[in-house]
């Protein structure tokens, strides 16, 4: 397996995976999550790729297939301490 990260090709499958976690989030909490067709939009994938801020990370089977990708997003925290966070947006 190889991970590396998402590019412009890789929209279409990174919307497949990432529609199985929007089925499994709308079906278990219908409340706060919505049934969407589409995970992620052309729009917002540019966004992502080219934001200073997030990463979406792929992961490729031996055939070159992918079958896992990873959305982090980076924030700096304020307090006593200067700090450095990363929050899993999605993963599948």
């Amino acid at each position: 397996m190889k991970i590396r990260f998402c590019k412009e090709g890789d929209r279409a499958e990174v919307n497949r995976l990432l529609y199985q976690s929007t089925v499994i989030h709308s079906a278990g909490v219908p409340d706060f999550f919505i049934p969407l067709e589409e995970s992620i939009n052309e729009k917002i994938y540019a966004e992502i790729l080219s934001a200073d801020d997030q990463v979406l990370f792929c992961a490729e089977n031996e055939d070159g297939v992918l079958c896992g990708v990873c959305h982090l997003s980076f924030h700096n925290r304020s307090g006593w301490v200067e700090m450095k966070n990363v929050h899993v947006e999605n993963i599948v």
